[in-house]
């Protein structure tokens, strides 16, 4: 009538997994921050596009769907 909880160690190894690449997402993103603010004050590159650059380097490397195909 009352189950035990489950809790399954994939899941959270998986989390894990996520949390590492998260932090390997902002570590890449603080070091191209300097080289991309210089671009951009040098006038080849507008906020819009340095903004975009900087989410997709995130996007790329934790990718929104990764939790639910693990």
């Amino acid at each position: 009538m009352f189950p035990s909880e489950n809790s399954f160690q994939f899941y959270v190894d998986s989390m894990r997994f996520v949390g590492v690449m998260a932090i390997v997402a902002v570590i890449g993103f603080c070091c191209t921050v300097p080289n991309k603010v210089e671009t951009l004050m040098d006038g080849d590159i507008t906020t819009w596009d340095f903004i975009s650059e900087g989410l997709d380097l995130i996007t790329i490397t934790v990718p929104p769907a990764l939790p639910t195909s693990l």
